[in-house]
């Protein structure tokens, strides 16, 4: 018991009431916050000692001093009142690491302070660490006696109510284990321990080596602080270690695999193991991996553990083995054509066997397997390998195979028949995604599905042609046709009529050739099969031009190469116009002439101009340079005066010639008439109105032409305006 109570619990309040005899730092009281705490404050004029840094407080009068332990982490909210109300002001200091701190209450140490003459005053300690303590000092601004409550009203964290004890020890301890007797008492105290087998000690903190159970037991400590006594106790527990237990594993493991330790039981008695990469369990028989690595290969400790004292047992080691296999690296020699030997190849892992799978249910244990020596498609797929050491598999390995279809013969053809001098063309099926190979007869390739071998045969070019497909590089067999040139006939020499007038017979004429038939085609898509055909009985100029003939023989129906003669129909002249002036008659111009009389030629009437001598109707016919003729419409002849005729039966102008103005005595039922040049472009129609005579201006100079239509035909009079 303690001679002297600096604690009474009064436990209807639920509060802890503290003598105030700790005016100095030295004699700094511990307190908790489990409960609401509360002291009398200090009286009596004293001020604060020299040597702390007291920041916001500016005087420190009447001060009492307190410390506390972090208990848990966190937060801690203190409210401070007092009983009577009277001004009360604070700092706080800290953290340390330790209760004996009077000496570092430095600046950088102050936590929080207030200097305010308000009522409460809040101390907030913000983040306080397990273990930790905070200096609190209190000032009585007033020196009126009155109670201080302490209390935690807020926060996370709390305070370590273990700081009340006077004195401690640091068990329970195992056999062998140093005993530290401590008093947490911040004085200058003198103190005198006694305890189990004849211990004394006048140290605050004795220490005992290499305990032994003899050891255990009660330890009292008498604590002198300037002539007040204080009395307190501490219980010392020593336990003995349990057996070892013997460790063991489920090894040697394979990467991969599970990995347990195993202990033997040890009666009463934890397990602690610890092992590679920081592993550590309290289970008796631990799973340290469901798929064990390298990297938890090593030596694991076991000790049985006294479960009171937490004593541990002298250690035993087992020795983990997890064997790793290196993953062989696979490749195949595909893509490869069905038909080819289709092979598979692993790195080397030296030592090792290997297990291959694959497709179609393949296996194998040999390291570069065949998988067949003529592959087919359905071995297309991914095959994989593992090796295989001290029994452990390494991860698998994968290659992907392709065994690619030969493609079908290409189907080979030709444009039969080929005749000498005309195109011979090569034709093979589509396939998709193929290329072509074409070899033949002169030394022919091509990489043309349908190649053309010539624009001109020959007999040279006949013989087998051959094709092959590759698609995905694979080759088809090959497809072929063989080709033959026919012969063609000897080609005819065409020839026509011509050159012919327009209206004339056209007719095409070619040699003949044995054996054979005659194709012609000529100008507006004219075709025929004879060998001498007629074009047209009425030929016209658009029937010119080139006309080709061939000849096809009857034996292998080639056509010989064409043969072409040139077609001229000429066209046929302008008509004729014929005029009287005075006693002659007239034609327009041309290459040559003749005159004719009713019909009659007129013998040696071979010039542009012809002197009637008779009454009647005449007609000029014309040819021009191409020797081709036009005959001019009927002319009524009559002699013409130069005095008004009397008879107006008669076809008469007058005068001839004029300056413009001329009258016109017009046979009955005239009623039209029309005046044109002399290249027969009409310059004037007018109608009679049955007027006789007709009176006409004519604007324009020159000869020109007046036609007018009777019951003997068509009649003109040459007219001359000056």
């Amino acid at each position: 018991m303690r001679s002297l109570l600096f604690v009474l619990s009064f436990v209807l309040l639920t509060a802890r009431v503290v003598l105030a005899d700790n005016w100095e730092c030295s004699s700094a009281l511990p307190f908790c916050l489990e409960t609401p705490v509360t002291f009398s404050a200090t009286t009596g004029n004293i001020s604060g000692e020299l040597g702390p840094f007291y920041a916001c407080l500016g005087s420190q009068p009447n001060p009492s001093w307190l410390y506390c332990k972090i208990g848990q982490s966190g937060s801690i909210e203190i409210t401070i009142t007092s009983n009577p109300s009277f001004d009360i002001d604070f700092i706080c200091w800290g953290p340390f690491s330790n209760p004996n701190a009077c000496g570092s209450l430095t600046e950088d140490k102050v936590v929080d302070c207030s200097f305010s003459a308000s009522v409460p005053e809040i101390c907030n300690i913000p983040n306080g660490v397990q273990g930790q303590y905070y200096y609190l000092m209190l000032t009585n601004y007033s020196a009126q006696p009155t109670q201080i409550t302490l209390s935690q009203t807020n926060g996370t964290g709390t305070t370590d109510c273990s700081v009340l004890q006077l004195v401690s020890n640091n068990g329970p301890l195992c056999v062998g284990d140093t005993l530290e007797l401590s008093s947490g008492v911040p004085t200058d105290a003198t103190f005198s321990w006694t305890g189990p087998a004849g211990f004394t000690s006048t140290l605050q903190n004795p220490v005992i080596n290499n305990v032994t159970a003899l050891n255990a037991g009660w330890y009292f400590v008498n604590i002198n602080n300037g002539g007040s006594v204080d009395e307190d106790s501490t219980l010392v527990e020593i336990y003995s270690a349990p057996s070892p237990s013997v460790a063991s594993n489920n090894g040697p493991v394979c990467t991969g695999s599970m990995l347990t330790l195993f202990a033997t039981t040890v009666a009463n008695a934890g397990y602690h193991w610890t092992g590679p990469n920081g592993f550590e369990s309290s289970v008796q028989n631990p799973v340290v991996s469901n798929a064990a690595t390298t990297l938890q290969a090593g030596v694991y400790t076991l000790t049985a553990v006294n479960p009171v004292c937490n004593c541990p047992s002298s250690p035993s080691y087992t020795t983990v083995v997890v064997n790793s296999t290196t993953a062989p690296v696979a490749t195949s020699n595909g893509p490869i054509c069905e038909g080819e030997m289709l092979t598979l190849n692993a790195t080397t892992v030296a030592g090792a066997t290997y297990q291959w799978t694959g497709p179609n249910g393949f296996t194998s244990n040999q390291q570069n397997p065949v998988v067949a020596s003529q592959a087919t498609v359905a071995m297309t797929g991914q095959y994989s390998v593992v090796a295989i050491l001290n029994g452990c598999e390494s991860t698998p390995s994968t290659v992907m195979v392709t065994v690619n279809p030969v493609p079908s013969a290409p189907l080979a053809g030709y444009n039969s028949p080929v005749c000498e001098g005309y195109t011979l063309s090569l034709t093979a099926t589509y396939v998709a995604g193929g290329t072509y190979n074409w070899t033949g007869p002169n030394g022919f390739i091509s990489s043309i599905q349908s190649p053309v071998v010539t624009t001109s045969a020959t007999a040279a070019y006949s013989g087998l042609y051959e094709v092959t497909v590759t698609v995905n590089g694979c080759m088809s067999p090959v497809g072929s046709v063989g080709v033959v040139v026919e012969p063609a006939p000897q080609a005819p020499v065409a020839s026509n009529n011509g050159p012919v007038c327009e209206g004339a017979a056209l007719m095409l004429e070619a040699t003949t050739i044995g054996d054979a038939t005659y194709s012609w085609t000529g100008p507006n898509n004219f075709v025929s099969t004879e060998q001498n055909p007629t074009v047209s009985l009425n030929a016209v100029p658009t029937q010119s031009g080139l006309y080709e003939v061939r000849s096809v023989s009857m034996l292998n129906g080639c056509y010989s190469l064409p043969s072409v003669t040139p077609v001229e129909v000429n066209p046929e002249p302008i008509q004729p116009v014929v005029t009287q002036d005075f006693h002659s008659l007239h034609s327009s111009y041309a290459s040559e002439y003749q005159w004719y009389l009713s019909g009659q030629e007129i013998p040696g009437a071979t010039n542009q101009d012809y002197f009637p001598v008779v009454i009647g109707s005449y007609k000029v016919q014309i040819a021009d340079e191409d020797g081709c003729e036009n005959i001019s419409e009927a002319f009524w002849f009559e002699f013409v005066g130069e005095q008004p005729p009397g008879n107006h039966e008669k076809f008469v102008v007058y005068p001839i010639p004029s300056t413009g103005r001329i009258e016109i005595y017009l046979p009955e039922n005239v009623n039209l008439l029309k005046i044109c040049d002399l290249n027969g472009k009409e310059i004037l129609v007018q109608e009679t109105h049955q007027l006789n005579p007709v009176q006409l201006e004519v604007q324009k100079k020159g000869i020109f032409v007046l036609q007018i239509d009777t019951k003997q035909g068509i009649q003109t009079k040459r007219i001359v305006i000056l």
